[in-house]
């Protein structure tokens, strides 16, 4: 006899399978240049740079990046040094980039099966074989979470949400067992998430957050105040071994820094108010009076000078050419981000509503309320939309066995046979309207558009890798080279050249600025004096992207290097490539 319910889940398997080979089908991999993203390639230059000067443990400060200045880097150790001792042995026989290279294509899908891992295993307590491989499936092939995820990417943005996925599931152990271990490694976890990735705080508070409301609502106490204890204890330790290169007690938002640790102190005074006053005061209450607490407490550190907090110095008007910082202002990202949220929300808003349980009650109104701040912080930041996904996968793995087993209980009590239809039938609808989020974005317009001869977009491509050697051929190992901004990691890692500024708020010198300043003037004259000034030996131009710059209007510097028509004190450099549009100038 067939078993209907694994045919079922065969079948959303392989629709979430097909999704993903479409979805990879159709990603442009032409302008990858080995490494997907700026930041895997900014992270292969400066590790390897780092290993090549003996520094295992890697030295914050890199100077082929940021110009005369030099550029800060604000990634932890956590991530560097997994990378590092992994490809260690791969390195030893084929040198550090090449290790690098080789692994590329594998990291990235890896990242995404430790995702789909942890998800399955937060809600192995609580459901079925069908329920985890809802959770795995939903969370590791949601749009945003599967672009960290391509080949050819070394981030370790997935890495701090799997760590995050696996702090809810020791959550849920810690709940269910009235365990102070599990709690334990539920602070641990969530504390490690920040320290590999400081973005995944929001979904780490939200799973603390979670575990806060449904302890309070049960009765227990305790399990809360221990996770928030052991949190603390290892932001501290993250802290004091790897603190910020400004200054151990430098507030940092985008690494591991006293701001996170002091978040996890305020979430143990919570907790700990909470345990003491059980039973007579709201635990809302309480997190809301010591967190009011908490931030008038760094108003009066930071205002005493005991502690500094890094002012982010990029231009705003060049945060749109950073994809994952982009605000959700299309109807493609809108879909991409948004539209596999909303089963999980509707389904844990709904199940809040009508169940009867204080415990189960409680989870899922908490759980709602941290998918609509997830959902809030993704229109505001894409990058968020990867932590809301893994979040709403593992809800979607609860919520399948909730429905089916709602779907047979209506059918026994003689509610109508739609209605139960209706039920039953919520996860699939849901794994459909994720697998919409995957297609809809993609579907091309038609008839498509065509470039006029001459526009930037007909110019042909500007992809690295087919003129590195003859950069490297044309100029001296070590020039400082003035490109576009998303092209300056790439020079980085292909060439022997030193880039004047990439996407990355930690220069030290207004550099980003300046190199807005450099091709948004109109004076060709000053434009010179800036490049000299900045030590800058050459300029790689890709015509269709610096006409896009911020700034760059006509008249100015940049548009002369868009047309090609430059002074004479820029020095064409033949590259000997046939069929690209990049153009490379000394400066004399």
């Amino acid at each position: 006899m067939i078993d209907r319910s694994r045919l079922k889940t065969a079948a959303q398997g392989a629709g979430l399978a097909l999704c993903l080979v479409l979805y990879l089908s159709m990603q442009d991999y032409s302008e990858i240049d080995f490494f997907r993203d700026t930041d895997d390639h900014l992270r292969v230059a400066w590790l390897t740079w780092n290993l090549s000067q003996g520094h295992f443990l890697p030295q914050p400060l890199f100077p082929r990046d940021g110009g005369l200045d030099g550029l800060l880097v604000h990634w932890t150790l956590p991530w560097n040094l997994f990378l590092t001792g992994m490809l260690a042995l791969p390195a030893w026989l084929v040198g550090w980039p090449e290790a690098f290279r080789l692994a590329a294509p594998l990291i990235g899908p890896a990242l995404l099966g430790a995702v789909g891992t942890a998800a399955s295993w937060t809600v192995a307590p609580l459901v079925n074989r069908q329920g985890r491989i809802v959770a795995a499936a939903v969370a590791a092939s949601s749009p945003v979470v599967l672009g960290y995820g391509l080949p050819g990417g070394l981030d370790h943005h997935l890495a701090g949400i799997a760590l995050a996925m696996a702090g809810a599931g020791a959550a849920v152990r810690g709940l269910q067992n009235h365990s102070s271990a599990w709690a334990a490694c539920c602070g641990m976890a969530l504390a490690a998430a920040v320290w590999t990735a400081a973005d995944a705080l929001p979904l780490c508070l939200v799973v603390a957050g979670v575990l806060l409301l449904t302890e309070k609502g049960t009765g227990q106490s305790n399990v809360s105040a221990i996770a928030a204890a052991a949190a603390l204890v290892v932001s501290c330790v993250a802290v004091a071994v790897d603190p910020p290169a400004t200054g151990t007690f430098t507030i940092d938002a985008y690494r591991m820094s006293v701001f996170h640790a002091s978040v996890w102190l305020v979430f143990f005074g919570a907790a700990a108010s909470a345990d003491a006053m059980r039973g007579r005061v709201n635990p809302l209450l309480v997190a809301t009076v010591v967190g009011i607490a908490g931030a008038v407490g760094w108003g009066a550190i930071l205002h005493s000078g005991l502690a500094a907090i890094i002012v982010v110095d990029f231009p705003a008007d060049m945060l749109n050419r950073i994809a994952e910082m982009r605000p959700i202002d299309t109807m493609d990202r809108a879909l991409r981000v948004l539209l596999p949220l909303i089963p999980p929300i509707c389904v844990a808003l709904w199940t809040a509503r009508y169940t009867r349980a204080p415990r189960a009650r409680w989870a899922w109104a908490a759980t709602a309320l941290g998918l609509l701040a997830l959902a809030g912080l993704s229109v505001w930041h894409v990058r968020f939309g990867a932590h809301a996904q893994a979040a709403a996968g593992a809800v979607m793995g609860v919520a399948y066995l909730k429905l089916q087993l709602l779907a047979r209980a209506w059918r026994r009590q003689a509610v109508s046979s739609t209605s139960a239809t209706l039920v039953r039938s919520a996860p699939s609808l849901s794994v459909a309207v994720i697998a919409m989020a995957h297609v809809v974005p993609m579907v091309p317009s038609w008839p498509p558009p065509v470039a006029a001869e001459g526009t930037p977009e007909a110019q042909g491509d500007c992809v690295l890798s087919r003129v590195a050697n003859s950069i490297n051929a044309a100029l001296p190992a070590g020039t400082t080279v003035l490109t576009d901004i998303n092209m300056a990691p790439r020079l980085l890692t292909l060439t022997m050249m030193r880039s004047f500024a990439g996407p990355y708020h930690g220069y030290r010198g207004r550099t980003p600025e300046k190199l807005l300043e450099i091709l948004g003037t109109a004076d060709e004259g000053e434009a010179q004096l800036m490049l000299r000034r900045e030590a800058v030996g050459a300029v790689l131009v890709c015509p269709k992207i610096i006409r896009s710059m911020p700034r760059v209007k006509d008249g100015t510097f940049g548009a002369v290097l868009s047309s090609g028509s430059v002074p004479a004190w820029l020095q064409p450099i033949d590259l000997a490539v046939s069929g690209t549009a990049l153009r490379l100038y000394s400066v004399r």
